[in-house]
């Protein structure tokens, strides 16, 4: 029974639920069974250990026999009806002789009475208390059945107002990988894409000593000189039979054309001729999406971060990107022409950086990619994780407009140190840190021999938002340094 009122008292006895009892001392003491009590007054304790039925000591003995308080025997008398004393021996002696001759003592009428009375009159108030707890208590579930229908309605609309920012969200990727394919294609034509970005993730940039890829040789005949042209088809012919019959099979192939239609076939769209290309395009802050990454892990958020700057002597272009699974600082493998930079421009690039989950870093020199720069703030490109798949992941991108406000100096250098503070040695080291055991000190890579000095990198030209808190000293950010 759940008690919800103060215990109710008549002549020294006091009820609370089914407990009638006597105060003494501050204890509650209730009414010993009269068999109980003549046990506790008639106890003799034993003149020696118990014995074993073969007369030794029995290993476990009874535990000693502790009496009663003296309050408990004055409470009893009270309890009994008999007459009140205030010693442990007094009380025992008078519980004692009320006895009868059969072990048996009676409560009196009025004392059982009294106890109905009291039990009776708390009943009375604790079922009024226990119809008010009941209707506080159905009221209090109501209000919460209220709150959590709210809340619940609440996390409804909280869900379909971010459905609907992930749907405006994905409409806007969509726009912005729609313009970037179509600026793609009006530079390179429709065949540029995915053999394009094969052969590129094969080309590093950096040895100029390799043998030429199959893409260089490509362009390398699309742009020779016609007499040059001319002179190596002449020599193919005459030393290679192939060749002499793909001219004999052209030959034939042309006159049978020009006699069954006088109208010329369409040629194959080429390449138009790019736009004149601003330095200052190549530098800022991109939003950037990957579907290739979005598709393979689940983030949060599509949508990630590219910045990119070129350093002093604008011989590399330095960037911080986090794309969501990684982050990192990449660095240009080709530097950008002094003049006549035009829309197209292909930037080269090695990288690395960690994963965002486990913070295992990764400086695979085939952590490669390229970044096409479009115009018109739009870009499109590809990263090699050499330890994922060398396959890449293609990105496309828009340069954020941001109102022009000199951020305040963060030198390229800290993207320096970070980039060359990748590498084996620092890996191994924090390995070992991690089991407790002492690493040598971090040590970054030595400077390449085409990078500016720390100290060049100090004078601001790059202009972005003033409040961005995408810039950390030790992590990639924005280092508009130039």
């Amino acid at each position: 029974m759940r008690l919800h009122v103060p215990p109710v008292s008549k002549d020294n006895f006091s009820c609370s639920g089914d407990k009638f009892y006597v105060t003494m001392d501050g204890d509650c003491i209730s009414r010993e069974s009269s068999s109980s009590l003549y046990a506790f007054l008639t106890y003799t304790p034993p003149t020696g250990p118990v014995l074993t039925e073969e007369g030794t000591p029995r290993v476990h003995q009874p535990r000693k026999y502790h009496d009663k308080p003296a309050r408990f025997y004055c409470a009893q008398l009270l309890h009994y009806g008999l007459k009140s004393y205030k010693t442990k021996e007094a009380a025992k002696k008078h519980l004692l002789a009320a006895f009868d001759s059969n072990h048996q003592l009676a409560v009196p009428e009025k004392i059982l009475q009294i106890e109905k009375e009291l039990k009776a009159e708390y009943a009375r108030a604790n079922a009024v208390a226990e119809k008010a707890y009941q209707e506080k208590k159905r009221q209090a579930e109501a209000e919460e059945a209220d709150r959590r229908a709210q809340a619940m309605e609440k996390r409804r609309q909280a869900e379909a107002e971010e459905a609907n920012r992930r749907a405006q969200e994905m409409l806007q990727q969509q726009a912005l990988s729609d313009a970037v394919n179509k600026a793609y294609t009006t530079l390179f034509g429709d065949d540029a894409g995915a053999s394009d970005e094969e052969e590129d993730s094969e080309d590093d940039g950096d040895d100029a000593e390799d043998e030429p890829t199959q893409k260089e040789i490509k362009q390398s005949v699309k742009t020779m000189p016609e007499a040059d042209l001319r002179e190596l088809v002449r020599k193919l012919v005459r030393d290679d039979v192939e060749a002499q019959d793909a001219v004999r099979t052209y030959i034939l192939d042309h006159r049978r054309a020009a006699v069954k239609s006088k109208a010329k076939k369409p040629e194959r769209p080429q390449p138009v001729t790019g736009k004149s290309l601003k330095v200052n395009e190549l530098q800022g802050k991109f939003e950037v999406i990957s579907p290739d990454m979005s598709n393979t892990w689940s983030f949060v958020e599509d949508t990630f971060s590219l910045n990119i700057c070129p350093s002093s002597t604008t011989a590399h272009l330095w960037g911080g990107f986090q794309f969501g699974m990684l982050e990192g600082v990449l660095r240009s493998t080709n530097s950008v022409p002094s003049s006549g930079l035009q829309t197209g421009f292909k930037l080269s690039f090695k990288w690395r950086g960690r994963e965002t989950g486990e913070g295992e870093s990764s400086f695979e020199d085939g952590n490669t990619g390229y970044i096409v720069f479009l115009g018109d703030g739009l870009i499109k490109g590809n990263l090699v994780w050499a330890s994922w798949s060398n396959k890449g992941f293609g990105f496309s991108g828009r340069k954020r407009v941001m109102p022009s406000t000199a951020f305040p100096t963060k030198q390229i250098k800290s993207w320096k140190r970070e980039y060359r503070g990748y590498n084996r040695g620092n890996y191994e080291a924090k390995s070992v840190s991690r089991w407790g055991k002492w690493a040598p000190e971090a040590r970054p890579d030595s400077p390449e021999n085409s990078d500016t000095s720390a100290g060049e990198d100090t004078r601001s030209n790059c202009e972005m938002d003033t409040d961005d808190n995408d810039f950390e000293s030790d992590g990639p950010g924005m280092c508009m340094t130039w």
